[in-house]
Parts: structure tokens; C-alpha cells; sequence
């Protein structure tokens, strides 16, 4: 049900907002917050510009793979001429972090997953819980840099690793566009009659219905 659900969003996503468009200098997707079989399978239907079994690792991020062939990602989006190919927010918040995005020939596209404030994390590294870090006041505690380059905040909360992402101001860079994924009537749905759920697989979605997460 949970995969049926995911690919009947993606399906009509791209009919509307990606296959309906014109991308003469080629065009960016970047999906915040997703899970990361949402991503390959948009991929699948594009192209990464990094190849998966690079930057995935058994259905992980490999945030030091990302952090340390950043320059070789900058080449390449520098060599995007036409075409719609993936690439991870966490890829291009490093990409962001060394060069100004309005000089990729490329439009950017952002869509986040507006479902959620926190979103697990699905990354090859150790997640510090920091609010418990903070209520335990543990001096011992040695920050984990690999994540600092990349989330903003993390911590557990029902048994799954949560973390925030670091801002990508598109704005300011007057260069690519950021959506919300979810159209405000499935929201109006969820708080109404439903919410969505994490399960055991982080990051599984399903309607389940009169039924609430606890704060």
C-alpha cells in the first residue's frame, strides 16, 4: 500500500509539474525530505548526475561520499546543457556552499516534502540526539562534524533518528524555484480525518484513518 501511495504522488507530480514544463538549459530535481526509494524512483525516470551506487550505501546516504566529490558534482552540473536529472538536497547543499547555483546553466527545483518539520534521517553516519545531549547537560559529548556539514538539528523521537535540514536560499541566488510536494487539500485531509504515519521502515508513508502521532 505504503509504495502504491508514494508512486501514484510521483506519478502525477511529474505530469504536473515537471513533463508539462519547458527546460531549455535543462533542469534540476531536488526532493527534500523525501524517502530515498522516492528519489531513485524519480531518478529512474530521469537521471542522478551522481551515479547511486556512489552516493547510496544499503539504501543510505553516504554523506562523506557527497562531502568529498563535491567538486566533482560542481563539474558536472557546470556541463548540464539540457535535460532533467536528480540530484540530492544533500549534494546540493554542499554545491551551494562553494558556488553561486546561478551560474549552472540548469533551472532548480526544490520540492519539499511539507508533510513534516523533521524528517528521518536516512544517512550512513551516527545521529547525536542533541535535545537529550542538552537535558542531560553531557559535557562529554564531541560534535559530529560530518553531520554538522549537512542538518541543522537532530535528535529521536519514537525510536527514529530525526533530523533539519540547513536552508538553500534560491532566493537570494535568483536562481531555481522552491515548492511544497503536497497541495494544501491532502494537508486539509490529514489534519481533518487522517494523519500520516511513520512506521517501522523510517519514512514509510500510509493514511491511517482517526488516528494521531503524539506530540
Amino acid at each position: 500500500m505504503e509504495n502504491n501511495l508514494l508512486d501514484i504522488f510521483l506519478n502525477d507530480h511529474i505530469s504536473q509539474e515537471i513533463t508539462n514544463r519547458e527546460f531549455p538549459n535543462g533542469c534540476i530535481l531536488i526532493y527534500k525530505g523525501f524517502p530515498i526509494d522516492f528519489i531513485v524512483k524519480t531518478a529512474g525516470k530521469f537521471s542522478f548526475i551522481n551515479a547511486p551506487e556512489d552516493i547510496l550505501k544499503g539504501g543510505k546516504l553516504n554523506l562523506q561520499f557527497i562531502l568529498d566529490h563535491n567538486r566533482e558534482t560542481i563539474q558536472k552540473l557546470f556541463n548540464i546543457k539540457s535535460g532533467i536529472h536528480v540530484l540530492t538536497y544533500e549534494e546540493l547543499l554542499m554545491v551551494s556552499e562553494k558556488v553561486d547555483l546561478s551560474l549552472f546553466n540548469p533551472d532548480i527545483l526544490i520540492f519539499d516534502n511539507n508533510l513534516l518539520k523533521e524528517y528521518p534521517a536516512q544517512v550512513i553516519a551516527e545521529i547525536p540526539d542533541l535535545d537529550n545531549i542538552v537535558e542531560k547537560t553531557d559535557m562529554s559529548f564531541q560534535e559530529n562534524n560530518l553531520i554538522n556539514h549537512f542538518y541543522a538539528y537532530s535528535a529521536s523521537k519514537f525510536g527514529i533518528n530525526l533530523i533539519q535540514y540547513k536552508d538553500i536560499n534560491v532566493k537570494e541566488e535568483n536562481k531555481g524555484e522552491i515548492h511544497n510536494f503536497f497541495k494544501e487539500d491532502l494537508l486539509s485531509y490529514s489534519s481533518s480525518r487522517s494523519s500520516f504515519r511513520l512506521v517501522s521502515n523510517p519514512f514509510t508513508i500510509f493514511v491511517e484513518e482517526n488516528k494521531e502521532i503524539p506530540d
